[in-house]
């Protein structure tokens, strides 16, 4: 069967649409959807509100400020409510951390989780955590 030239390839259960926008020369996309039924409804969203990125960072934005008013009343949320809470700022967090790491920066997170290595091994290997933390001290010295 032939392609028309307008369509997307049909591989299996997927269809590969490259789509080059000079608008955003800086930026090209390749789209691969799940045969999905709305892919130009689904483009045409993302040229318009902007990248998943910018979309989800809006969302949790908005969830974040929604969620400063729901911890409020945090001792009536049930087990299963506090761990969706729990949930969201971890991701929230991750997403952070990324944007953070990929603009060279450090997130909050990081800082948590080097603490949280530095104790296991302070736990598992106090020798090497003493070495750590000489390291870490001569370079805050430094700075």
């Amino acid at each position: 069967m032939a392609q028309n030239n307008n369509s997307p390839l049909s591989i299996g259960e997927f269809l590969y649409d490259p789509i080059t926008s000079w608008q955003k020369f800086f930026n090209p996309q390749v789209t691969v959807n799940y045969k999905t039924t709305n892919n130009e409804i689904e483009n045409h969203v993302l040229d318009r509100a902007g990248s998943y990125g910018k979309q989800l960072g809006i969302i949790i934005d908005m969830l974040m400020l929604l969620k400063s008013e729901l911890i409020k009343n945090e001792k009536k949320l049930s087990k299963e409510q506090r761990e969706v809470v729990k949930n969201f700022d971890e991701l929230a967090a991750t997403v952070d951390s990324a944007v953070r790491e990929f603009k060279g920066g450090v997130a909050e997170q990081d800082i948590d989780q080097l603490v949280h290595r530095l104790e296991k091994i302070k736990e598992t290997q106090p020798g090497v955590y003493k070495e750590c933390i000489s390291k870490l001290e001569k370079t805050i010295a430094n700075h």
